[in-house]
């Protein structure tokens, strides 16, 4: 049977996308409406089938040619169009296993078979040649995987009550077998974690920028010479600061990048700020700062660690400084996947979450602080809780 017109020119204006000309909030439009239309096209055996045989063979497949270097090694011998062949010799595996790999990555539209036996690398494929599109495949066969085998026994075993035990007792020390909290757990394997902070550096360039959901000029109004602009608390790698600092090209010494001392030999500029070793739930060392913000920290820790972060931060606080959380707000409907995922997974690493609006103004009422401003913008699932004192 053809397809019905309305149909073809369904597939048309389909084909016809090019996301070099949208908006990207256009462009966010447009992935919840086709996730949408899948799930309306599909019947229920075809969803079951995607979600269960083909998502983890797809995954499993692209892990193992990432272990072999494929598309680093594509990519260095100049890309282009490729025999099966071909491909073998450069990663030096056995052609009748490549194919059986390849073709499940094709199969998902995640690279183009130009001819028969003949690969050919889209955005997506070659992307995975570059450091922070890999990590989230190692982030997921070390950590996820163990980490959500886990999940539903220890669910169980807490009678299905919300586990607000600590981070000590999550779903993660069951599928680690360990006491330790995630954050002591990679402190002692550094490729972890620098797969890790690979993989926060991915996810940070795929959103966008804070400095476009926040007014950060604000933050200069009536500001001196010398003040500290902005202390990224808990900044990993510091791109976020290094935002600011593009957006406003500020001295060095007005901008303060804190982590663990750790975390802090990866920084991505080491004369763009000041990198500033500090423990969030220690008195915080930078006084009067205009603003003390923090990317999804908070998330990690349940209210009563959350509140005494919090509480660190409010005493170092002036009459101009604000605390500004980049970090999910829950809708009470209609929650992008990446938020109500992220959820889960909080409760599952630290028996920790994301909140909505009212969990964030009980949190700052907590902490001897008040929401001011709720920033947002529809090209970014996350929101800027702004904050001042109480």
């Amino acid at each position: 049977m053809s397809a019905s017109p309305s149909v073809k020119e369904l597939l048309a204006s389909i084909k016809a996308v090019d996301k070099s000309k949208i908006s990207e909030a256009e462009r966010q439009d447009l992935l919840a409406a086709s996730a949408e239309l899948q799930v309306k096209v599909e019947n229920p055996w075809d969803t079951v089938f995607r979600l269960v045989f083909v998502t983890p063979a797809v995954f499993t497949s692209i892990k193992t040619l990432l272990d072999l270097k494929l598309f680093e090694k594509w990519v260095a011998a100049g890309g282009g169009p490729k025999t099966v062949t071909e491909l073998a010799a450069l990663v030096g595996a056995e052609e009748a296993l490549l194919v059986r790999l390849i073709r499940v990555v094709a199969s998902a539209g995640l690279t183009k078979v130009p001819a028969p036996h003949t690969y050919e690398m889209n955005e997506f494929s070659e992307s995975l040649a570059r450091a922070p599109q890999q990590a989230p495949f190692d982030y997921m066969w070390y950590f996820l995987i163990p980490t959500y085998l886990a999940l539903p026994k220890f669910l169980g075993a807490n009678q299905y009550k919300n586990p607000l035990m600590g981070p000590c007792n999550a779903a993660f020390n069951w599928g680690f077998n360990t006491c330790q909290t995630l954050f002591d757990h990679w402190a002692e394997r550094p490729k972890e974690q620098e797969s890790f902070a690979n993989c926060m550096i991915g996810y940070a360039g795929g959103l966008a920028p804070w400095t476009d959901i926040f007014p950060t000029e604000k933050l200069l109004e009536g500001a001196g010479p010398n003040d500290v602009i902005v202390v990224d608390v808990g900044g990993g790698v510091g791109h976020d600061v290094m935002q600011v600092q593009r957006k406003h090209n500020l001295k060095p010494s007005q901008l303060v990048l804190q982590d663990l001392e750790g975390v802090l030999k990866q920084p991505v500029s080491k004369d763009s700020f000041k990198l500033q070793p500090h423990d969030f739930f220690k008195v915080q060392p930078v006084k009067g700062a205009r603003a003390y913000y923090l990317h999804s920290v908070l998330h990690d820790w349940s209210d009563n660690q959350s509140t005494e972060i919090l509480a660190r931060i409010r005493e170092a606080m002036g009459p101009h400084s604000r605390v500004l959380l980049h970090d999910m707000v829950l809708r009470p409907q209609d929650n992008p996947p990446v938020a109500a995922q992220s959820d889960v997974l909080m409760m599952a690493a630290f028996n920790a979450l994301e909140r909505t609006e009212e969990m964030w103004t009980k949190l700052a009422t907590a902490a001897g602080l008040s929401v001011i401003s709720i920033h947002t913008s529809k090209a970014s699932p996350q929101s800027i809780v702004e904050m001042s004192l109480a």
